[in-house]
């Protein structure tokens, strides 16, 4: 048995697959097992992962219908057979070190080890996401998590298996969007005693910049529906005076994933109807680019089509002008 198992949910991905392949097996740690899941691929990743299953019996594959990453995500993890699970996305990558530092970190008792991380904005640009928590405590983080002072990714967090199958945590069936958000957060609401450890470092790097149908940054109304059944869930299975501001900001958030998305104008306002003016308000106080709030403000108001309007004007014309024109002024 390997001592840890490193998941990655692979769909069309041949453009950047090597990358991340490629880094997972430089690992400076040698004793894990890499398992790909080819989730129904319509290009050449299928292959790639084949092919490096051939030159690396680390690598496992396992090739299935489409089904989302969600489902992906969950066969790798009921494949698993490591004393640790880490995930990873096939359009990032890892640094040489991640094992090897993580193992060493995690400690005889710890259940789950965070770690900082970098986002990528360009081939020669990122930038470091620290994820220090306030408190090592299981509701302290499930806070965090749910206020976005912590990242729900699944990729920057190393998990001991049989803490995982004691609980029964899995991810979502049919949930495609933030399923490692819930799953995180359906990990830290079981237990109020779990290990918890942070290290001061970062080895993961997420490309923010060469998918652009990336999920994380394209909004349907798929979306929208995977999100509220998400902040369903979190208002169900915790308690509404406990966690009054933590189901705001998910119900605000909402709102706002709604904006940006392409769903239709009755959904929208279908959404948080009794806290409308709640979110108004609580648009009309956030620090953020004054465009973005007067667009949401207007939509929230009644006015969605408009709203959007300012929005793809200000992304589609104006924001691009502004570079040109900074770009003319900084060589002049």
């Amino acid at each position: 048995m390997s001592k840890i198992s490193v998941i990655v949910p692979v769909y069309n991905s041949e453009k950047y697959l090597y990358r991340c392949i490629d880094s997972i097996l430089a690992q400076s740690f040698k004793d894990f097992e890499l398992i790909l899941i080819d989730d129904g691929s319509t290009d050449n990743s299928g292959r790639i992962c084949d092919d490096y299953s051939t030159l690396d019996n680390r690598a496992i594959v396992y090739h299935k219908a489409n089904g989302g990453v969600s489902s992906a995500r969950q066969m790798g993890l009921e494949k698993s057979q490591g004393e640790f699970i880490i995930f990873a996305d096939p359009d990032d990558w890892v640094d040489s070190n991640m094992l090897m530092s993580m193992l060493s970190n995690i400690g005889e008792e710890t259940d789950v080890l965070i770690c900082d991380y970098y986002i990528a904005s360009s081939p020669k640009r990122e930038y470091l996401r620290k994820q220090r928590p306030a408190f090592l405590k299981s509701d302290s983080i499930l806070r965090q998590l749910l206020t976005g002072k912590l990242h729900g990714s699944t990729c920057n967090k190393l998990y001991r298996r049989k803490t995982l199958l004691k609980y029964n945590i899995s991810f979502p069936e049919g949930v495609n969007y933030c399923e490692d958000l819930w799953f995180n957060c359906n990990f830290f609401m079981h237990d109020k005693l779990l290990n918890i450890k942070y290290i001061d470092k970062a080895f993961y790097h997420y490309d923010n910049y060469s998918n652009a149908s990336s999920l994380s940054r394209v909004f349907t109304t798929d979306t929208v529906k995977d999100y509220q059944l998400f902040v369903n869930y979190i208002l169900k299975n915790t308690n509404e005076d406990q966690y009054k501001s933590e189901h705001l900001y998910l119900k605000r958030v909402l709102m706002k994933v709604a904006f940006r998305s392409n769903c239709p104008s009755p959904i929208y306002y279908s959404l948080c109807p009794n806290e409308l003016g709640t979110i108004y308000n609580f648009v009309h106080q956030e620090k953020m680019n004054y465009t973005y709030k007067i667009a949401e403000i207007i939509a929230i108001k009644g006015n969605l089509a408009l709203g959007r309007l300012i929005i793809r004007l200000y992304e589609k014309l104006y924001l691009p002008m502004s570079m040109t024109v900074h770009k003319i002024l900084k060589l002049e």
